[in-house]
């Protein structure tokens, strides 16, 4: 069970690193 937990927080914390990579791209370039 602690295995399927961190495999979903792998996968979130993956996400938000690219969402992450996004927003400071889009804000580089609006500014």
């Amino acid at each position: 069970m602690f295995l399927v937990y961190g495999l979903w927080f792998l996968v979130y914390g993956f996400w938000f690193m690219v969402f992450g990579l996004w927003f400071l791209v889009y804000g580089f370039w609006f500014m």
